[in-house]
């Protein structure tokens, strides 16, 4: 279990963030028919490879929960952090599935 397991069905939107290159990633939300912002990730490159990757997570940063964390794709996304992650970059708050 986990956001990375299978278990979810992913829509990426490849971006910029800060002049580097980014990924909006979103994950299918039955309940809404769409897929809903889940991370946006940054990535730093170091010639042609990817050095590191920063994901900032579009949900509430208050759980501490483990069993929460394995099903975060689930939790609905926090709106703040949704405008002030995918807004800013002029990403959408969803994508129609």
């Amino acid at each position: 279990i986990g956001p990375l397991s299978g278990l979810y069905r992913w829509h990426h939107i490849a971006t910029q963030a800060s002049g580097q290159p980014a990924v909006g990633c979103y994950t299918w939300h039955e309940d809404e028919r769409a897929y809903l912002p889940f991370a946006l990730d940054v990535l730093t490159l170091s010639g042609e490879r990817i050095e590191q990757i920063t994901a900032f997570i579009a949900r509430s940063p208050d759980e501490r929960d483990k069993e929460v964390f394995a099903r975060w794709p689930d939790a609905p996304p926090d709106p703040q952090r949704v405008a002030s992650i995918f807004g800013r970059l002029g990403l959408p708050e969803r994508v129609s599935g």
